[in-house]
């Protein structure tokens, strides 16, 4: 069988749990016999082919970040999912809840769009607005796919309710793990105090509140200290780098106490976690939580 993943995070770009999932999932199907490609949208000069230990990564330039531009982009990754086909015909192609709602004609094979979060279940979970624009392309996208996962029950009712899928089937399939990279490092020393967050750095991840609960935190246990990582982004009200307005918010007492450390490979994490005492994730909503059993 030839699935193809729609994925624009799909490491050694910086990416999030999708692209980590991505990439697990792909390289074990690899293994089992199955041929994988996966194809996406990067800042990336000219389009590119790669292998990663089996699985074939097409990465197609993102030719502008207009809204106009958006639609010159997909119509590139359909040119480009038609060249994929041509090559070896495709099977299956798996995406998320946006992934085929902007791609302009017909596709090769069977859709399956997989529930990993998308723009409805935050806004309405979170009690955020909605945005007519992601809500447009994600209502057109689930009506164009042929199945549907979810990485949690709670995901799949919730997103059934909120589309209006009806009684259409949605198959519960749990993120997975590696275990050959998450596991016990026994022989790193804990650092005595430290407190790690790891999660994108957006309102929703609850990093705010994490920051303004610390002073009280280091009152009780002088030794505290946090470590975060994580991609900065735009603030969607203000438009402004969410890192900076953290950082302005912050007592400058606790500017010793407290490190913003970026970005780091998800292959770096196991590491990371073994040294903490304390592995705080204080996320408003999550689908399934995938870093509490990593």
């Amino acid at each position: 069988m030839h699935i193809l993943y729609l994925c624009n995070e799909y490491p050694p770009h910086r990416h999030g749990g999708i692209g980590a999932f991505v990439q697990l999932m792909a390289r074990q199907l690899v293994q089992l016999g199955h041929r994988v490609s996966v194809l996406g949208l990067y800042q990336v000069k000219e389009p590119n082919r790669e292998n990663d230990l089996g699985v074939n990564v097409y990465r197609i330039p993102i030719r502008a970040d207009t809204f106009p531009g958006t639609f010159i982009n997909h119509h590139e990754l359909l040119r480009s999912i038609w060249g994929v086909h041509a090559d070896s015909p495709i099977d299956l192609i798996e995406g998320n809840e946006l992934s085929f709602g902007l791609l302009p004609g017909k596709l090769p094979a069977r859709k399956i769009i997989r529930m990993h979060g998308g723009h409805y279940f935050f806004s309405v979970t979170l009690e955020q607005p909605r945005r007519f624009g992601a809500s447009l392309v994600e209502k057109i996208s689930f009506f164009r796919a042929d199945h549907f996962c979810a990485v949690s029950r709670f995901a799949a009712e919730t997103t059934r309710k909120l589309i209006g899928l009806g009684e259409k089937h949605i198959e519960v399939l749990p993120n997975p793990v590696d275990t050959n990279l998450f596991r016990p490092f026994h022989d790193i020393p804990e650092n005595d105090g430290l407190i790690v967050f790891t999660g994108g750095l957006r309102e929703k991840k609850g990093v705010r509140q994490l920051l303004q609960a610390m002073p009280q935190v280091i009152r009780e246990y002088p030794s505290a200290h946090l470590w975060i990582y994580g991609n900065d982004t735009k603030d969607r009200r203000t438009g402004q780098s969410f890192l900076e307005a953290l950082k302005k918010e912050l007592p400058p007492e606790l500017n010793s106490k407290i490190e913003f450390r970026g970005y780091i490979p998800h292959t770096d994490l196991p590491q990371i976690n073994a040294q903490a005492s304390l592995l705080i994730y204080p996320s408003w909503m999550e689908t399934q939580g995938i870093v509490v059993i990593e």
